[in-house]
């Protein structure tokens, strides 16, 4: 169980509570946290909401909350609320999955960590300027793992296999060796 204590405006409660306490019950519904409004404070003074619940309800029921007052009490219908919780867990679930989506892309780097040779110095490649060893197929992570030192190495499949063509963005082609990460410029023999 989880709780959070927030402030309140005197003058929104009756906004917060709703007709006959709809808005408060339909938001306590929709997020499965219990919500109670301490109003036996000073005049002038905030009053003191506290919800408890589970930590997502909790965290669901607070942003409801300081939507409504952050909106000075002008949107606290039934429906809004329901709206709003809503996009709430919409918002929450795409959160979930793109968290998802850059764990599976980071184990996928780790698992796919090519190792190229040393970029060579512009103009290295017969005076074109242009430095070759840069140039990387267009779908960075692929090719072979590197191989654990003594280990055995498996036999390399057939030259044909081995080489991939690919254009420059001029559209020049080039030859990209997946074994060994090595680009060249010239189509190497089968």
């Amino acid at each position: 169980m989880a709780s959070h204590t927030m402030e309140c405006p005197k003058k929104l409660v009756g906004r917060v509570i709703g007709k006959g306490g709809d808005t408060i019950n339909t938001m306590q519904t929709e997020t499965h946290a219990h919500i109670q409004i301490m109003q036996d404070v000073p005049e002038g003074q905030p009053v003191q909401v506290v919800i408890t619940g589970p930590p997502t309800a909790v965290q669901m029921a607070t942003y409801l909350l300081t939507e409504i007052i952050n909106n000075n009490g002008r949107e606290t219908s039934v429906a809004w609320v329901k709206q709003a919780a809503q996009q709430y867990l919409l918002a929450q679930q795409q959160q979930m999955q793109l968290q998802q989506m850059q764990m599976q892309m980071a184990q996928m780097r780790q698992a796919f960590i090519p190792s190229f040779p040393v970029l060579p110095t512009p103009g290295a490649w017969g005076g074109l300027g242009l430095p070759l060893g840069g140039l990387m197929p267009p779908a960075m992570g692929v090719g072979m793992p590197p191989v654990a030192p003594g280990a055995a190495t498996p036999p390399l499949p057939p030259a044909s296999l081995l080489w991939q063509q690919y254009h420059t963005p001029e559209g020049k082609p080039y030859w990209h060796n997946r074994a060994t990460g090595q680009s060249v410029w010239e189509r190497p023999p089968a």
